[in-house]
């Protein structure tokens, strides 16, 4: 997943603005992401099961700017609340073979077709300082994050094919943050998001995001912020049902650029 840029004001009031002259921050940014999706299907109960592969070389290696949106709200000088939206858009291709029959004769069809996976993610944090030296910070999160994947083929004989799931996952993360000057601010996060099993009707799903991300921020004025930084993330789903299993992952990594204002 392009998920999301990388860390902003989290629960620390190191700013010169100060935790009582500015409670709420919005921050615009986006990542320049390259996505490496993987995906095995297989259908079941079948003499003649279809299986259908994504590797990773199969997909665009381009570097793509997504974009993505956060609002902060700092509850006190050690605790912060932050909700972030963020969405992505992959091509690739999947590989598949088909058994057909020609009149009397049975035919093995090998196909490669367009792959379109689009990702979206909302995710609401709880953060919270529970070390501090100096100018450096320690802290712990605790959040929710609501994913949604869907996947679109088209491929002859079957016609359209689609799969659109939608999963919340629990996370956990810790964060660190150290002041390098009056204005200039290095963060470093880390979270993990897992769902373990999750039954969703006849659905079966099961999926982790682990994801590091780092980022130098330049306060321009007591309201206005510049920053840029690195992401990487993993993302990795299960998919169990009566008529077929599905699994993969999705991996995203790339630079980070972002402005935020306070008020």
């Amino acid at each position: 997943m392009g998920i999301l840029f990388p860390i902003a004001a989290y629960a620390d009031c190191t700013g010169s603005a100060g935790c009582d002259e500015h409670k709420l921050r919005i921050i615009v940014g986006g990542q320049f992401s390259h996505r490496s999706p993987e995906v095995h299907y297989k259908e079941k109960a079948k003499s003649s099961p279809r299986e259908v592969n994504i590797q990773k070389d199969f997909a665009d290696d381009s570097y793509l700017l997504f974009p993505s949106l956060r609002v902060e709200y700092q509850h006190s000088r050690t605790s912060s609340w932050d909700l972030t939206y963020s969405r992505d858009h992959t091509d690739t291709s999947a590989s598949t073979k088909e058994r057909i029959k020609f009149f009397f004769f049975p035919i093995v069809l090998s196909l490669r077709v367009p792959v379109k996976i689009d990702t979206q993610s909302v995710r609401l944090f709880y953060n919270c300082v529970f070390f501090q030296s100096g100018d450096l910070q320690l802290g712990g999160s605790l959040g929710l994050e609501a994913l949604n994947v869907y996947a679109e083929a088209k491929v002859p004989i079957w016609g359209k094919q689609t799969e659109d799931v939608t999963v919340p996952l629990p996370a956990l993360g810790v964060f660190a943050s150290y002041k390098l000057s009056d204005n200039v601010m290095f963060r470093l996060r880390t979270n993990y998001f897992s769902l373990g099993s999750l039954s969703l009707g006849s659905l079966t799903v099961g999926g982790t995001v682990t994801e590091m991300d780092f980022s130098l921020e330049y306060q321009l004025t007591t309201a206005w912020m510049l920053g840029a930084g690195y992401r990487y993330s993993s993302v990795k789903v299960e998919l169990d049902q009566e008529k077929y299993h599905a699994n993969g992952s999705y991996t995203t990594y790339g630079p980070t650029l972002f402005i935020g204002f306070s008020f």
